[in-house]
């Protein structure tokens, strides 16, 4: 065992934090609804996907491609799902990129090689895209 795994084992914290009533009784946190004793403590179940209505399943994959679809709606090359309009917002197409890549730093060296490539090639025809966004602008 290291170091670092024995500090961890021995590392212990106590909740001393009391009601705001006189009775200086500790208090508990809320229980979430329809949480039975039997699974308290385990990570929820993810949502199923398929259904209509139902939340799609978020790793890191669908969210990098959630940004690089909001920077094509930012840069007027996919309509907006709401408006069905293609307004650029070139301001808001490039805080969007830099927001990739912020990620594709703070991520080195903890990403699959498909998450990487994903980051990568999402930041690479972001900017190739706002660049032409720019020129014909101007």
């Amino acid at each position: 065992m290291t170091e670092d795994q024995k500090k961890d084992k021995d590392f212990k914290v106590d909740d001393r934090r009391t009601s705001s009533g006189a009775e200086g009784k500790e208090s508990k946190p809320p229980e979430p609804e329809g949480q039975s004793g039997a699974d308290k403590g385990e990570p929820p179940e993810p949502p199923k996907t398929g259904d209509p209505g139902e939340a799609i399943k978020v790793d890191f994959s669908t969210f990098i491609f959630s940004l690089f679809s909001s920077a094509l709606i930012q840069l007027g090359d996919m309509a907006d799902p709401i408006t069905g309009a293609m307004d650029p917002n070139l301001t808001s197409a490039k805080q969007t990129i830099d927001i990739i890549d912020i990620l594709r730093l703070k991520t080195q060296g903890n990403l699959t090689e498909e998450e990487d490539n994903l980051l990568e090639n999402a930041s690479a025809e972001l900017k190739w895209k706002y660049l032409d966004a720019l020129k014909k602008k101007n």
